[in-house]
């Protein structure tokens, strides 16, 4: 059976930001991220324009520590024009309240139950 390449995770060096020439400014772009113990896959979405369709970016895949700068580098340019939504898994110590902005509130999503909670 042969792979979507539709969905074939890319390398975070290899991402290019092209994609932002199709997103509006000041659209909401929501990233998600599942953390894994060598490598994290991040996927991003946003809604176009008077459109209700999501659309999905290639999933990125960043290898677990040494190319977390590069991450942060490409979600930064994202945000020079957008508002960015992170998502994370919440297993282990990442389902744990975290203190959000500086003097802000801590926020945490209510995570699904699962067979063994």
């Amino acid at each position: 059976m042969q792979r979507s390449i539709a969905y074939k995770s890319v390398s975070v060096k290899n991402v290019s930001l092209r994609f932002l020439k199709n997103v509006a400014r000041r659209s909401t772009i929501h990233v998600g991220i599942d953390i894994g113990k060598h490598k994290l896959y991040v996927v991003v979405r946003w809604t176009p324009p008077r459109s209700r369709s999501v659309v999905y970016e290639h999933p990125w895949f960043v290898k677990n520590t040494r190319e977390i700068p590069e991450l942060v580098a490409k979600l930064r340019k994202i945000t020079s024009q957008n508002k960015l939504i992170v998502g994370i898994e919440s297993t282990g110590s990442y389902g744990d309240a975290s203190p959000g902005k500086p003097g802000g509130r801590p926020r945490r999503k209510k995570p699904k139950k699962t067979l063994t909670s």
